[in-house]
């Protein structure tokens, strides 16, 4: 008896201590999770497009995947062959810009330092961001990235030529009567993250071409390269729509205060308008996260991880707020409550 007493009061001190142990090896590890997670969320796009090809041609997995891939490169290296250089051309003339849109700021608002602020802001970002934290300096950096992409690129792909081989090794480090549970939870991530995903791509594309011609009908310098960030930044909810519109709006400035307020007038207008016609078709298949929830886990995840924090934060709060959901409303709880996978259907 005072054995099973002993073994009752350090059991919980144990789990405590390995829980601890977990989440300082997570934090150590934090910049390889992201690209494992960054590789996770692609390869599901990968999957679902393979899965297309599959079911409309009746070609095999292999056949399908590599349909997808090739299809992909293509795509890619069209779209930079035929806009490539025009979207360098206008990167290059707005870094150009950028010293003289600040001193236009700065004159008008009386204020001083801007530029360097910024440049410090933004290697901070981009070093913590960075994949190796021993590089510092832009061509580190860029390294790093590029090492960065094609680690997750690599990663995507071989997951989604397989996805059953790595979901089965994961679950055997489940206890077996749990494993069921964990197929459940791993099936509905991968339901509320691919329609998620593929959602956001939607948006993006919608919100660089809409853009890009409104800069343009504007008469604002530089308008594809600033449609293009447009669409990138859509990849972060709330937060990249207001940051792109940042620097549009001090181009504008600097050629004439009344072109501003138009270019501010035309991201609110889309923005509205995306808010109203194109997220609600979106979260009809996918989980609807709060506003003010994903808001501020996008700034926590940037502020505590960097560039990686956000681009990765609005996703990792996609699996927070469904197993949220599932293990906490649903089990714990015994409450009702609506997930994607009830929504769309599709428990593959």
């Amino acid at each position: 008896m005072p054995t099973e007493q002993w073994t009752d009061r350090v059991k919980p001190l144990l789990v405590v201590l390995a829980v601890a142990l977990l989440v300082l090896a997570a934090w150590h590890l934090q910049r390889f999770l992201f690209l494992v997670f960054g590789a996770i969320l692609l390869s599901l796009v990968i999957a679902s497009a393979k899965r297309f090809v599959c079911k409309w041609t009746g070609l095999g997995d292999t056949a399908s995947l590599t349909i997808v891939v090739l299809t992909s490169i293509l795509v890619i290296s069209a779209f930079f062959a035929l806009m490539g250089a025009r979207l360098v051309a206008e990167a290059m003339n707005l870094a150009d810009r950028m010293p003289d849109v600040l001193g236009s700021i700065e004159k008008t608002f009386g204020l001083s330092g801007i530029e360097n602020w910024l440049s410090a802001r933004g290697e901070q970002l981009l070093s913590s961001g960075s994949l190796f934290s021993n590089l510092t300096g832009a061509s580190s950096i860029v390294i790093s990235s590029v090492i960065g992409l094609f680690l997750v690129v690599s990663g995507a792909v071989f997951l989604a030529a397989n996805p059953g081989l790595y979901r089965n090794g994961f679950l055997k480090l489940i206890p077996p009567e749990r494993r069921e549970k964990g197929r459940e939870v791993m099936t509905e991530l991968a339901t509320a993250l691919r329609f998620w995903i593929i959602g956001q791509l939607i948006a993006m594309v919608c919100v660089g071409v809409i853009t890009t011609a409104g800069l343009y009908l504007l008469g604002v310098p530089s308008p594809f390269g600033l449609g293009v960030l447009a669409g990138l930044m859509e990849f972060i909810p709330y937060v990249g729509p207001i940051s792109s519109a940042v620097p549009a709006i001090a181009v504008a400035f600097s050629e004439d205060p009344w072109l501003a307020l138009w270019v501010a007038v035309l991201y609110f207008a889309i923005q509205q308008a995306e808010a109203i016609l194109l997220i609600p078709l979106i979260q009809k298949r996918t989980v609807s996260l709060p506003p003010v929830v994903t808001i501020f886990t996008v700034l926590a995840f940037t502020s505590l991880f960097g560039l990686s924090g956000a681009i990765l934060g609005a996703p990792a709060t996609v699996v927070i707020f469904v197993l949220v959901k599932m293990l906490w409303v649903r089990d714990h709880l015994d409450e009702d409550t609506e997930l994607p996978g009830d929504k769309s259907g599709d428990n593959a």
